[in-house]
């Protein structure tokens, strides 16, 4: 069972060489398969001198050390590689290899610059099926426009898509956060886009969103990954998305939303708290109460009591149960090495949220909440949705809608949930969009 791929951290991750893989020497591909080989063999300082400046800039030969131990102990050892693909999107070219670890199959994507021969960005995504995304049946008939557009923030640009419903404006506007990991504007894992649904089901009510390339996915490692908070990956865009489009001519500046999704919409009360009265409210779908640390080791046994607690995985949830510990210490050493932090995420980006309480901060608000949680989530637990009502429920201003048999992409199923059925296609039910909406109108 592939257990740990939608948990594992996506910022800076690494994949093997596998010999036989069809390589022109000189190309992307062939970069890409020394990088790796060199990478997972323990060459690490010939890996480093295959990445682009500004990327060197940003991590040392020790930390890319430090990042292939916590990845051994997320995933396991590495077993064996497989496929080779490349794609190219706008100013980047993608290397994808698909990569088997003891404990998950992820594909491994490697980043370059269109014009450029050396690396900007290296992480793991989920791995690609032969199912590809199909409208859901809400959005066969409708008569939307889209939109290309971005949000800027000071010198990050994040290309983006204006959905605008059928008819005359201005409309409502939505704007979709992300969760975790370099996530593009769909939301995409496997042949399921979660933001595209929201974004059909959204306009066929005549219902606005604005969807875009999270900053992680675009410049990957050119960010500085020792300094990386939640603000800078997720926070500061949200924002300046909603600055923006407040100007645009189809968009009602007195109507703008921001819909967070997993971290999302952790972080979306933070988001509101900034934005102030630029926004009329804020929807959260699948939203951790408690601090992240504690959500990620839930999620860990969880998934490790699927099948049975190995001997290996009691060790590895006792070294993260230690990490845990670390974050929680009054005093969290920024100096600690990220690979002593769980996900292997520096110190910097648990210092930042180490005083925000997203119940607290969506208590004080001043703006209609909507928390939106499905019960088979395994990801936030229904546990995690109890301790929002229990801290809120008697706010007048907050509304909470529990919609059963969904899992953590909001998408049905049956059973116990676990990892692999975020690759069978399916689509957020008309029912939540349809809740949404009302709420919204």
């Amino acid at each position: 069972m592939n257990k740990l791929w939608k948990i594992v951290p996506v910022i800076l991750l690494m994949g093997v060489f596998r010999q036989g893989i069809s390589q022109v020497p000189g190309s992307k591909v062939h970069t890409a398969c020394q990088f790796l080989e060199y990478f997972s063999s323990g060459r690490t300082v010939e890996s480093y001198e295959l990445l682009d400046p500004s990327v060197r800039s940003k991590i040392s030969v020790e930390q890319m050390e430090q990042l292939w131990q916590s990845i051994e102990f997320q995933m396991g050892e590495l077993e064996s590689t497989g496929a080779v693909r490349t794609e190219i999107q706008e100013r980047y070219e993608f290397v994808y290899i698909s990569c088997v670890f003891a404990h998950t199959s992820v594909d491994l994507r490697v980043v370059f610059p269109t014009l450029g021969e050396l690396i900007t960005g290296f992480f793991f995504a989920p791995p690609a099926t032969g199912a590809s995304y199909t409208r859901p049946s809400y959005a066969e008939e409708l008569d939307y426009t889209e939109i290309n557009t971005a949000v800027v923030t000071d010198t990050f640009r994040l290309p983006a898509t204006l959905m605008l419903p059928p008819g005359k404006g201005p409309f409502p506007l939505v704007i979709l956060v992300h969760g975790s990991g370099p996530a593009d504007r769909n939301a995409s894992l496997g042949p399921n886009r979660i933001f595209a649904d929201l974004a059909y089901g959204l306009a066929s009510k005549g219902i606005a969103t604005l969807r875009y390339e999270k900053r992680t996915r675009v410049y990957g490692t050119a960010l500085d990954v020792n300094s990386l908070t939640l603000y800078e990956e997720t926070i500061q865009d949200a924002v300046s998305a909603i600055d923006s489009f407040r100007e645009h001519p189809s968009v009602d500046p007195e109507e703008i939303y921001v819909l967070g999704h997993s971290l999302g919409a952790y972080a979306a009360p933070w988001i509101a708290d900034l934005a102030g009265e630029r926004l009329a409210g804020i929807i959260l779908m699948a939203a951790n109460a408690s601090p992240l640390e504690d959500l990620v080791l839930e999620q860990y046994r969880y998934l490790y009591a699927l099948d049975g607690i190995s001997q290996m995985e009691k060790e590895n949830l006792d070294v993260l149960e230690e990490q845990v510990q670390r974050v929680k210490r009054r005093k969290l050493d920024e100096d600690i090495p990220a690979v002593d932090l769980p996900l292997g995420l520096p110190a910097a980006y648990w210092l930042g949220m180490k005083k925000y309480d997203p119940v607290k901060k969506a208590k004080k608000l001043r703006i209609p909440v909507l928390i939106l949680q499905g019960e088979r989530d395994y990801q936030v637990p229904l546990s995690e949705y109890e301790k929002w009502k229990k801290g809120l429920e008697k706010e007048k201003h907050i509304t909470f809608r529990l919609f059963s048999g969904l899992n953590h992409l909001f998408l049905e199923g049956e059973g116990a949930s676990e990892p692999a059925e975020y690759l069978i296609p399916g689509h957020v039910p008309l029912d939540v969009i349809s809740f949404i909406s009302d709420w919204i109108l």
